[in-house]
């Protein structure tokens, strides 16, 4: 259980930092955040002439995260700036670029409910940002806060959540 209360860290950004400043809000926030169960394999093959299986070895996948947020800015340049940068920072090849050796899997940071002490991570990369455009977003001034809902998607390159 990941404490949406805290920080949730990507590729060195908190994208869970919102400041209210007079009513306006300006930041990332993460509104749901899914860590999959552990994906696993197992080799079998059918018994011949007989009912069953003949059955492998089992072995542990990875995982995928899939959290929701949303983007804030006091104006709509603001707002798309931010969008922008979390863009840039969540394409799917940005870490690999970064950093060639970790084939672009970095730790993605969270605190847990049970343990707030404690922050937690996994090295997970990227599916990249997804955004779905409204057209009312557009029209009006220029100088209005904007809110864009996003949603990101990861995969785990291993099944283990670490701790600091």
């Amino acid at each position: 259980m990941v404490d949406l209360g805290r920080a949730v860290t990507v590729r060195g950004l908190n994208i869970n930092s919102v400041v209210e400043t007079a009513g306006v809000l300006e930041g990332y926030t993460v509104d749901t955040m899914d860590i999959s169960e552990v994906g696993f394999r197992q080799f079998r093959e059918p018994l011949a002439l007989r009912d069953g299986h003949a059955l492998g070895p089992i072995w542990k996948g990875g995982r995928t995260i899939s959290l929701t947020g949303t983007i804030y800015g006091a104006t709509r340049g603001r707002a798309l700036a931010k969008w922008n940068a979390l863009d840039a920072l969540c394409y799917p090849t940005a870490g690999y670029i970064a950093d060639p050796t970790t084939f672009g899997f970095e730790p993605v940071y969270f605190y847990e409910v049970l343990s707030p002490l404690v922050q937690r991570y996994i090295y997970a990369r990227s599916n990249g940002l997804r955004v779905e455009w409204d057209r009312r977003w557009f029209g009006g001034n220029d100088s209005t806060p904007l809110a864009i809902p996003y949603a990101l998607s990861f995969v785990a390159k291993d099944p283990l959540i670490y701790s600091v």
